[in-house]
This record gives C-alpha cells, sequence and structure tokens, in this order.
C-alpha cells in the first residue's frame, strides 16, 4: 500500500503545504515584528516632540536642569499630552506618584534626558545615569531647544518590546500564536480537500488497473467507464478502443486459423482421396492420377508461400532491392505478358501510360508481383467483353505517381469493401473461392505496396450507371517520385 499512488500524492501535497504554511508564518512573523517595531518607533518619536518643549519651559523657569528627576516623575510633565500619550505614560509611572523601575519595566517605555553635552540627567531605568551617550544615540532622541539653542534632548524607546513579559511582547506571541494555529487548521484542511481530491484522480486509474489485470488474465471484452474528457476521461477512452481492438485481433487471428486450415485442408483432402482411391484400385497408379496430386500439391505450395511472404512484410522483416524504375517500362512488360489470356478471355486490355513520369524507387520483382496480383484479380472477376484498363499519371501536388488497374467487373459490395485487403476475405458472393484464388493476393498485394513507402486504394463501383459493362472495381497505388537532391 505504501506504494500506491494515492500514497505518493499524499506525500508530496503535505511536504508541499509544510513548506508553504511555514514560510508563510515566518514571514508573516517577520513582517508583523517589522511592521509593530516601525510603529512604537514613530510612536516613541511623537511622544518626545511633545515633552520636549515642555521640558525646555522646566529649563527655562529654573534656568538649568536642577530637579528634573522630581519633575518626570510627577504627572505635570504628562498632563498636557494628547490623549492616549498622556494615559500611556501616566500608567508608566502611576497615577499618584512615581512609578518604581519594575513598573517603568513592565511598560518597556524609557525616557532618557541628556543635557547639551550628552550627559544623562535622567533615566527612568536608571542604569545610564550620569553617563555620555553617542552621537548616534543622540541622533535617535529629538532635540530640546530654547531660544534655539539645543540645551538637551530627550529620548523615548522601546527597545525591550519583544520581551516576552512586555505587553508588546505578549501582542506579537499572541499574533505568532495565532498565525500557527491557522497555518496548522488550513495544513489540514487542505490535505482533506487533497485527499478528496486525490481520491477522486485515482479511483479511474485503480478501475483502469482492475481492467487492464481482467485484459491481462484473457477477458478481452473488459471496458472501463467514462465520465470525464480530460488526460484520465481520454486515457479511459484509448483503453476502451485498445480492448475492442484487442478483440477484433482475436476475432481475426481465430477466422485466419480457420481460413488456413480449410484453405489447406482443401488440396490435402484431394491428394488424401486420390492416394486412398489408389490404394483401394478405384483409380489406376497413372500419369493422370500423379497430375492430380502434383497440381494439389502446387496449389498447397503456393498457399503456404503466400502466408509467408504476408507474415514477412506485415513483420517488416521483408528484405526489398529497391532501385530507380522506370514504371512505365515495368508495366508494358507485366501487361504485354497478360495479352494473351485477355485474348483468350475475350476481355479487352487498354493500356494508358502517361509519359513522361519521374523515376521511383521500388524493387522491380515486388513491384511486378503486385501489378500481377492486381490484374489476375481483375482478369478474374471481369466477364468475356469486358474490359481491363491500365493507367499511369503523375500528380504534381503530392509529388507521387498513380498507377491504376481498373475492370468493368460485377464490382465490389459497399459493406465488402472495406475488408477487400483482409487474409481469405471473400465478403463478395461473385469473388468466391470457386472462382479461384487462395484470398490472400489483395493482402499480399497491399503489404508490398506499403513496405515501398507507397499506398493502395479501392474504388467501386466505377460506372455506376453504364448499360454496356458491369459496375467495375479500380485498385489505384500511389508511389512517392524519387526526391532530387
Amino acid at each position: 500500500m505504501k506504494s500506491s499512488l494515492i500514497f505518493k500524492f499524499l506525500g508530496a501535497f503535505l511536504l508541499v503545504i509544510a513548506i508553504s504554511t511555514s514560510l508563510i508564518a515566518l514571514l508573516i512573523s517577520r513582517s508583523t515584528e517589522k511592521a509593530f517595531s516601525l510603529y512604537t518607533t514613530k510612536n516613541d518619536k511623537l511622544i518626545a516632540e511633545q515633552l520636549a518643549p515642555q521640558l525646555a519651559q522646566f529649563y527655562q523657569e529654573n534656568n538649568s536642569w536642577q530637579g528634573i528627576d522630581n519633575y518626570i516623575k510627577s504627572n505635570t510633565l504628562y498632563s498636557n499630552l494628547e490623549p492616549g500619550f498622556g494615559k500611556m505614560m501616566g500608567q508608566m509611572h502611576g497615577n499618584n506618584g512615581p512609578t518604581t523601575t519594575s513598573d517603568s519595566q513592565d511598560f518597556n517605555q524609557r525616557l532618557i534626558l541628556a543635557n547639551a553635552d550628552g550627559v544623562v540627567l535622567y533615566d527612568n531605568q536608571s542604569t545610564m545615569t550620569n553617563q555620555t551617550l553617542k552621537e548616534t544615540d543622540l541622533k535617535e532622541g529629538q532635540p530640546i531647544l530654547l531660544d534655539q539653542k539645543q540645551i538637551g534632548t530627550v529620548i523615548i524607546t522601546n527597545k525591550a518590546f519583544l520581551n516576552a513579559s512586555s505587553p508588546a511582547g505578549q501582542f506579537l506571541s499572541s499574533v505568532k500564536n495565532a498565525i500557527v494555529k491557522s497555518a496548522i487548521l488550513a495544513a489540514i484542511l487542505s490535505l482533506l480537500i487533497g485527499t478528496l481530491f486525490f481520491i477522486q484522480i485515482t479511483s479511474p486509474l485503480r478501475k483502469l488497473t482492475k481492467a487492464a489485470d481482467s485484459i491481462a488474465g484473457g477477458n478481452l471484452s473488459q471496458k472501463v467507464d467514462v465520465h470525464s474528457s480530460d488526460e484520465i476521461g481520454r486515457l479511459a477512452q484509448s483503453f476502451n478502443t485498445m480492448s475492442v481492438n484487442l478483440q477484433n485481433a482475436q476475432k481475426q487471428r481465430e477466422h485466419m486459423m480457420a481460413d488456413v486450415a480449410h484453405e489447406l485442408r482443401t488440396p490435402l483432402a484431394a491428394i488424401q482421396a486420390t492416394i486412398e482411391g489408389i490404394q483401394d484400385g478405384i483409380f489406376p497408379a497413372d500419369n493422370e492420377q500423379i497430375n492430380a496430386i502434383y497440381s494439389q500439391t502446387t496449389i498447397l505450395n503456393r498457399l503456404i508461400e503466400d502466408l509467408r511472404l504476408l507474415t514477412l512484410a506485415e513483420a517488416g522483416q521483408l528484405k526489398l532491392e529497391k532501385q530507380p524504375h522506370q514504371i512505365n517500362s515495368l508495366l508494358q512488360q507485366i501487361a504485354d505478358g497478360y495479352q494473351a489470356q485477355a485474348k483468350r478471355n475475350g476481355i479487352s486490355m487498354e493500356i494508358n501510360l502517361t509519359e513522361p513520369l519521374p523515376e521511383v524507387n521500388v524493387d522491380g520483382d515486388r513491384f511486378t508481383q503486385i501489378i500481377t496480383n492486381l490484374l489476375a484479380n481483375s482478369f478474374r472477376y471481369t466477364p468475356p467483353n469486358g474490359k481491363v484498363i491500365l493507367h499511369t499519371q503523375y500528380d504534381a501536388n503530392l509529388h507521387q505517381v498513380l498507377i491504376s488497374i481498373t475492370d468493368t467487373g460485377s464490382g465490389i459490395d459497399p459493406e465488402s469493401l472495406p475488408n477487400v485487403f483482409d487474409r481469405f476475405y471473400r465478403g463478395d458472393k461473385s469473388r468466391s473461392r470457386a472462382s479461384g484464388g487462395s484470398g490472400l493476393g489483395l493482402a499480399i498485394a497491399k503489404q508490398l505496396v506499403e513496405s515501398q513507402e507507397g499506398k493502395i486504394t479501392v474504388v467501386s463501383p466505377v460506372f455506376p450507371n453504364s448499360q454496356e459493362s458491369g459496375p467495375g472495381t479500380r485498385f489505384t497505388i500511389y508511389l512517392p517520385e524519387i526526391k532530387q537532391s
């Protein structure tokens, strides 16, 4: 189960959640601290700006800083501050008198007063009294001016506002706790939503896996339901298509085995019957019976050779010796060999070879076999007084040479047309075994054409409204021209 896809998804998702929430919590915490520090610094400066004129007035009235500590510890200094500031400083020092140092530290609001020379006259935390401040420390304070002359500096600071025991520290701590709790809650919710999402994703994958196991076990009819059009939905559609193709392939394989057995049984049965007749004395062991047996073995040998050739071509293991050829010269030689047969069958053979044609790269022997198979097929199903037309042309748009063989025979039924190149296919009664042939000629022709980077098509009827001939059939071969370098 640990190798299950959903656990891998959840593990990766949990890692992303942990990293993202940690970064968010850290950034928000840092930003809060920075913003709070900036706020308190500005607040301190505002307080110092309001205290500076009162301290200058004290200096003017006393002509010195003597007694300033008692003045600061009293509420008199803070009475003229704006609402809020006065309350803050009053809390810092107490409403009934000065506060102790520990009270001041509780509020972390520190007041330092230095004279014109930078010597600390008053520190409410009593740690820097009589010490001389650095120039950088004095710049953080508010100058106290009297008659345009600086007589001292007042510094209000919250340097210890991050102390956990201070109100500021407690505030920041509560903010951090809220951030952590929010991050944990967001992580839990994200994990729950992610779990539901991943279950939804992996559910069809589990069904696909189960269906694939079923197909591996031999149940080729197994399919899965398609509920979406996304990648998983398209995968399910492809799986169903694969299942259908496997079923069709299985049926074709079964049919092919039955057809092969049938085709082999017919000549073998004839041979066996002849031999048994000779053994029983029914037939004499003369040349006539030997010739009959030889004829059947020839048919058997041709069928086996056709099957071997077709298997090699389909597997891409057929060796071809391709060379540039002027296709018209090859076609003329083949057509000349059929003229005598055409005359015997009372068929007119018309040859229309377009000149000139570019060269094509083909195996001459295999190309001859293709044309021979197609012409034999056309002659077989063209009645007397019919016509077989051999035609060539060049398609400049496709850069291909087209060879077509058209007959005026009985044509092919529309239902049979898509299957005419299948092994042993005889869907049309007019093209049954009684007419001759093993049913492999067109399948071999198709594989040999494709092995030479070409394409073959079939059209029927060709002459649907002809009164003088049958509807006819046309086979067209497309061969690419040799590209000029």
